[in-house]
């Protein structure tokens, strides 16, 4: 009998999370609280009263990842209609498409809050929903799969005379554009891609617009030399927390942005006492500094200890390989990562190393063993970032991905792809080792090898981008020997 899972959520995570679980041949649902799928990515005005929303997605956002490593990695983007960075519009119509093409939507459940999960004496999860304006109705699940986000809760720090503040004060997650705010005087406190991004557009309506942060940080833009950063990738670049944006050095030389290295001291009626003795005046004060990690529907201590002696935090995930709970072995968190790149294909490759679980190809350890993982990998954040709730769930795209997939036999090592260079189209195998070592991070590099392995989509995939690199001509392809590549949808098609 098919393993019965339940998947909270119906973002990029839980779409991943459920085409995984059903090329397993697992009975998979999603339960959804909105009437749409997308999950962030399906925009919407906060409440006009309350200024609830379910999405933190303003007006201008653009993805920080490019487009063609941004996709799942059996789904590329195509060229024609994908800019290489678009908006949330966008990105939302490709997660409709994708879950249009492999039939997710009649496995999604909207309008469906998941209240609790809970695991009874027999080892299977009693899952407790509501539909609107309906009943709780209780159902059991072999899994859970918590696929819900990490931008629920925001953070907004309490200052010394906050209260007496007597302008206006909000978290980045309810704006959306800089209307009513022509004129004022704003403070932005943060610099992560939401800072950078609010105090970039609302400096050109703002009287004056001041950019506060503790530790500064790295800002790179979203082309290096006429090509989407992640370009550059291998060379290191992105391996750090980074803020993406072109042009937020341009608006700082030009005096639009007023930055200041400095936390907040105090707060009065009108103005932010900083820590540098500086006294800002200001209208508004808009917080762009993160968010709780909280899952509220599972019990917390399934991801989170009583007391975390490393990080001196307590919003950390405390996670086997920031996946697996240490207290169940059938409870997974999908997307609850922080790293400079693209989410799509991290989640999921932790989609397919969870399936993998259930299915039984992989084995966890003993709890002990996992918890002196989990010990490893938050040192390690330690000592090369610096100890605070941002960098709790920072991860590195290349390695982490890597080290998921090896236990599948899905990462493309050297080895492997050189030993293609002694296939019957060795120019072929060397373009493909030369892409995915030297050219853009594309997730089509992870279909190459092992279970769950595409190799003729994520070669015509894999290839294609390299055409694009190199600038080649049709002519050029005939005379490669590559004109009778096909393009990625038609191989999958013909597969």
């Amino acid at each position: 009998m098919a393993l019965r899972i339940a998947i909270v959520g119906a973002g990029l995570s839980g779409l991943a999370s459920l085409k995984q679980c059903l090329e397993e041949g697992f009975n998979a649902t999603i339960f959804e609280s909105r009437d749409v799928i997308g999950g962030q990515w399906c925009y919407e005005e906060p409440d006009s009263v309350t200024g609830e929303t379910a999405s933190s997605i303003y007006e201008g956002v653009l993805l920080n990842s490019c487009r063609d490593t941004s996709s799942f990695s059996d789904f590329p983007m195509d060229p024609a209609r994908y800019p290489d960075y678009f908006g949330h519009r966008g990105f939302f119509q490709y997660l409709e498409e994708y879950a249009d093409h492999f039939g997710l939507k009649e496995h999604i459940r909207l309008n469906t809050k998941v209240i609790s999960c809970s695991q009874n004496e027999d080892g299977k999860w009693a899952v407790k929903t509501v539909q609107q304006g309906g009943d709780p109705v209780e159902d059991c699940y072999d899994a859970v799969f918590a696929c819900s986000g990490a931008l629920a809760r925001p953070v907004i720090p309490q200052f010394e005379g906050l209260e007496t503040f007597k302008g206006k004060i909000f978290h980045s997650r309810v704006y959306r554009r800089p209307t009513g705010l022509e004129g004022k005087r704003v403070a932005i406190i943060g610099f992560g891609n939401s800072a950078a991004d609010l105090s970039s557009e609302i400096s050109w309506q703002a009287k004056e617009l001041h950019l506060i942060t503790r530790r500064g940080g790295w800002i790179v833009p979203r082309f290096v030399l006429g090509k989407p950063a992640e370009t550059f990738d291998n060379h290191g670049l992105m391996e750090a927390n980074v803020t993406m944006r072109s042009d937020l050095l341009d608006n700082i030389r030009t005096g639009r942005i007023i930055p200041h290295r400095a936390a907040i001291q105090s707060v009065s009626e009108t103005s932010l006492i900083l820590t540098d003795g500086t006294s800002i005046d200001v209208d508004v004060v808009i917080f762009c500094t993160g968010y709780h990690l909280s899952v509220p529907y599972v019990p917390e201590e399934s991801y989170r200890m009583t007391y975390n002696e490393i990080l001196s935090t307590n919003n950390s995930m405390d996670l086997y390989k920031l996946v697996a709970s240490p207290l169940f072995s059938d409870l997974f968190f999908i997307g609850f990562v922080e790293l400079a790149g693209p989410l799509i294909p991290v989640a999921e490759v932790q989609a397919r190393w969870a399936t993998s679980v259930l299915a039984g190809r992989i084995k966890l350890p003993p709890m002990e063993e996992v918890y002196d993982d989990i010990a490893v990998y938050q040192a390690s954040l330690v000592s090369s970032m610096v100890n605070s709730d941002r960098h709790t769930v920072t991860i590195r795209y290349l390695p982490y991905c890597d080290d998921l997939l090896r236990d599948i036999g899905a990462t493309p090592t050297f080895r492997r792809l050189f030993l293609n260079l002694f296939s019957s189209n060795p120019f072929r195998a060397a373009r493909l080792l030369r892409t995915v070592y030297f050219g853009i991070n594309s997730p089509a590099q992870y279909r190459l090898f092992g279970h769950g392995s595409k190799p003729n989509l994520a070669s015509a995939t894999l290839l294609r981008l390299a055409d694009e690199d190199e600038g080649l001509s049709e002519e050029e392809r005939y005379h490669l020997g590559m004109s009778d590549l096909e393009s990625p949808e038609q191989v999958e098609e013909s597969s």
